[in-house]
């Protein structure tokens, strides 16, 4: 009889406690029948078919036990030759979009099927999702040329859609089934994308080519680094930030607009270019911010924003003033940083200076 045991299982244990039991429960008749003169020939028979019951149920229960190890490595084996089928179809060598996309829908739901076949081990679950995402990911590295083939665009656009889609819980709008898994969308080329949900590890969208308008609207994000990509347009409006934001030599060649976000953590867009307007107003910054170096081409509003810690906008290129009209500072107006901004020609009308905001209504 094989044996098939695992880390937590222990049915040599249960054997030898069988055993032991069967062995007390016949030394324990064994001095009764000499302390009370039983006759042996009597109780010969019952002791004989409860040892034969007893090993009954032991080999039972070890039968039982292999046959369920047997299932589970079974289920395991067809689950990982259905990621080996998957993983051939989407192939780039494969230019065939269509199969592609299919493969593309399958992993996904093999992802779910590795969380169903994992219940009890959440971390071997995300371990087996997180290479199931890894391999989506790659699906969008194919370049976007000057004139795209509108099935390429088609393709990206879905495959984008079922990434995404499962950041978000779409009965309650919480996190959703990879909410808790890193996202890595490096050298990747996206069209029209819109992420939604909740991040809850690392965001990778470093040299990412981010191709028509690119919206994050309500995007509840961890840590997250944009280094040195691009975007045609993007909005972040009402986005929330509670780990480090990096937008690092970020080229913005369109809008860019940050209405409403909430910057927890350091938010550094240094070396940042703005080459079209630049809208921060009623943003909330609750740590330092940065924007050394940067490059605003057209109008850079940052109307009634809140900035709790320090703000930084020194040897920043400005075509025209910035706007912080209205703003709010936890800075006192004498800070060097706030004198920096007075010399770039900003426009501070009525803003306010030395905001205790643990007593302010904008918490």
């Amino acid at each position: 009889m094989g044996r098939f045991i695992e880390k937590n299982d222990k049915p040599w244990l249960w054997s030898g406690g069988g055993i032991g039991a069967g062995l007390a429960i016949g030394f324990a008749l064994a001095h009764i029948r000499t302390l009370q003169e039983w006759r042996w020939d009597i109780i010969a028979q019952p002791l004989a078919t409860l040892g034969a019951g007893i090993a009954a149920i032991i080999a039972a229960w070890i039968a039982w036990f292999n046959g369920r190890q047997t299932r589970k490595q079974d289920k395991e084996r067809a689950l990982r030759e259905r990621f080996t089928s998957i993983v051939e179809i989407l192939s780039f060598e494969n230019e065939d979009l269509i199969k592609r996309e299919a493969g593309a829908y399958a992993l996904a739901a093999l992802a779910e099927d590795w969380a169903d076949f994992y219940k009890d081990d959440p971390k071997s679950a995300l371990q087996e999702q997180q290479v199931c995402l890894n391999i989506l990911t790659s699906q969008l590295h194919d370049p976007i040329t000057e004139e795209p083939q509108p099935q390429l665009l088609n393709f990206k656009e879905r495959i984008q859609d079922l990434i995404f889609s499962n950041f978000t819980n779409q009965e309650n709008n919480g996190p959703g089934n990879w909410s808790d898994l890193k996202l890595n969308l490096s050298d990747c080329h996206v069209y029209k994308i819109t992420v939604k949900g909740f991040f809850n590890r690392d965001v990778i969208f470093s040299e990412v080519n981010f191709v028509n308008e690119s919206r994050f609207i309500n995007a509840t994000f961890s840590e997250l680094t944009f280094k040195q990509s691009s975007f045609d347009h993007a909005y972040f409006n009402e986005a929330k930030f509670h780990g480090p934001a990096r937008f690092h030599q970020v080229i913005f060649q369109g809008a860019a607009s940050f209405f409403g976000a909430k910057f927890f953590d350091i938010s550094n867009f240094s070396k940042s270019q703005f080459q079209a307007i630049a809208k921060f107003d009623q943003s909330e910054f609750h740590d330092r911010t940065h924007f050394a170096d940067s490059t605003f081409l057209r109008t850079a509003s940052f109307r009634k924003a809140s900035f709790y810690d320090t703000a930084r906008f020194p040897q920043s290129e400005v075509n025209r003033p910035i706007d912080l009209s209205y703003s709010s500072f936890a800075m006192q107006e004498s800070h060097t940083c706030i004198n920096a901004i007075k010399a770039s020609g900003a426009n501070l009308t009525d803003a306010e200076f030395g905001v205790d905001f643990s007593k302010s209504n904008k918490l």
